[in-house]
């Protein structure tokens, strides 16, 4: 609460640059705390309890809008219900990829030897399927909030046990608190034996009608946004696990696995001769994360295609020709090509709404869940 608002701004603006440069680095989680950065630049976090209210001359009436409140809790329930949404497909149904990463946690303590057992790969897959669904409004209402809480957090911290999935398990159960009653912190600091003011019973003086009209058309507009933009996938063809299109800031979370491998063919336009960028390559030329990341993503793969593309025109190849040999396994199916063998991908640029004709159908029917 030192410059509070300040502060607020300089961590978003700086925590979006790191995450925009790049994208092969991408977290939904990491997405979900821009969000709230942008939420406490436009909130009264300062309003109690803030290092401002001694600097300034004029102490705030630790009172705020609900709509602080509000916004804050719709933005959670949000990305738990899409997550819930985003599980309803035939693979995790099935129990992939659940079942191939149980699989390979069997050798963790006590738990670890039921992870091969069919009934814990559906425990697990219906279970989160069921808790990401529901638990946003369990939350919300008051009569069953507490009843919650406990399997809120075991669920999350089972998650950081079993999964490492960043700092997000940790950020669920420290932010559970704002769908508590506003009061909840300073009744529990009393029953401690602090002693603490009481709010100031002014309230702050009201806003003109003008400003709460827009007030209340941005909050629309956001939460319109924010409910949008994770249906986008339904813009475009095929199966988004596969060609990721619409996967991003979609709360699709812990979907898919991906195994893959990749060639890369150089061809001189001119001359016909022809230079093969094979993994050993790839490994010159991105980190083991973004290989790992790129070779599953046909935007990223179209983006290191038009990289060869200008790294051999200035090695001087004329009018470079990039094909790519992608075969991909999705969630334990056999490996199948993912990107059409005889398209030129240095002339093809990515368009945005628009299901990417040089990615090739994930064919209907494949069995699911063939890990060795």
């Amino acid at each position: 609460g030192f410059y509070y608002r300040d502060c607020a701004l300089i961590y978003l603006l700086t925590y979006t640059y790191v995450f925009l440069i790049e994208q092969a680095r991408y977290n939904n989680h990491y997405y979900l705390i821009i969000l709230l950065a942008f939420l406490l630049t436009i909130v009264k976090g300062d309003a109690c309890a803030a290092v401002d209210n001694l600097r300034t001359q004029n102490p705030r009436p630790g009172l705020v809008p609900y709509w602080n409140l509000l916004i804050l809790r719709a933005q959670f329930v949000i990305v738990y219900f899409y997550g819930g949404l985003a599980k309803l497909n035939a693979d995790w149904l099935h129990g992939e990829p659940m079942r191939h990463w149980l699989r390979n946690r069997n050798h963790y303590p006590v738990v670890g030897r039921f992870f091969t057992d069919e009934w814990a790969v559906y425990l697990f897959a219906y279970g989160g399927l069921l808790f990401d669904l529901s638990i946003g409004f369990l939350l919300l209402w008051k009569r069953t909030r507490f009843i919650a809480l406990v399997p809120f957090v075991f669920f999350h911290l089972m998650n950081n046990w079993l999964f490492s999935i960043g700092v997000f398990p940790l950020l669920a159960v420290g932010a559970v608190v704002i769908f508590f009653e506003p009061d909840v912190p300073r009744r529990w600091l009393k029953r401690l034996g602090a002693t603490l003011p009481a709010p100031t019973p002014a309230e702050p003086p009201a806003a003109s009608p003008h400003r709460t009209r827009l007030l209340m058309a941005f909050l629309a507009a956001y939460l319109l946004v924010q409910c949008a933009v994770p249906l986008r996938h339904f813009l475009y063809d095929g199966n988004v696990s596969w060609n990721e299109a619409g996967h991003t800031f979609a709360w699709h979370m812990k979907l898919r696995d991906k195994n893959c491998r990749a060639t890369f063919t150089v061809t001189d336009s001119e001359t016909g001769e022809q230079w093969i960028v094979d993994a050993k390559e790839q490994r010159i030329h991105m980190t083991s994360g973004q290989r790992r990341r790129a070779l599953a993503r046909p935007q990223m793969i179209l983006q290191y295609a038009h990289f060869l593309r200008d790294n051999y025109e200035a090695l001087g190849v004329h009018q470079p020709i990039v094909k790519a040999d992608v075969q991909v396994s999705l969630n334990g199916r056999p490996y199948r090509p993912m990107i059409d063998p005889d398209a030129d991908l240095a002339q093809i640029e990515y368009r945005l709404f628009r299901t990417p004709e040089w990615v090739l159908p994930l064919e209907k029917g494949l069995p699911i869940g063939l890990y060795p």
